[in-house]
């Protein structure tokens, strides 16, 4: 009877042994769950940081964009208005040497 309460309290322990081993892989699966979490929401921090410091990035290029269209406008409409003074110049240069022209010829003409 010694022998038999025996073998079942042997049956007992190895049975716990089994649970505590079982018990012990399962903790150790968690902690490595956590670990995995853990990191995985250290990159996603990372990854929403990066993603926040290129949208302003994005920001300030808009803004750089706006800021040379604008000066391109600018700078084309100048060229615009100093083309137009351009011609001008050279019709009222064409119109003095026409006029310088024809005061040469009318001294010429009285000159023969």
């Amino acid at each position: 009877m010694a022998n038999g309460r025996l073998a079942a309290e042997r049956e007992t322990l190895e049975k716990a042994q089994v649970l505590y081993q079982a018990e012990k892989a399962e903790a150790a699966e968690l902690e490595d769950m956590k670990k995995r979490a853990a990191a995985l929401e250290a990159a996603e921090i990372a990854v929403r940081t990066e993603a926040d410091n290129l949208r302003q990035e994005i920001s300030i290029l808009h803004e750089r964009v706006a800021t040379y269209e604008a000066r391109t406008v600018e700078i084309e409409k100048r060229a615009d208005d100093l083309n137009a003074e351009l011609t001008r110049v050279n019709i009222q240069n064409s119109e003095m040497v026409r006029a310088l022209v024809e005061a040469a010829k009318g001294k010429s003409s009285k000159g023969t």
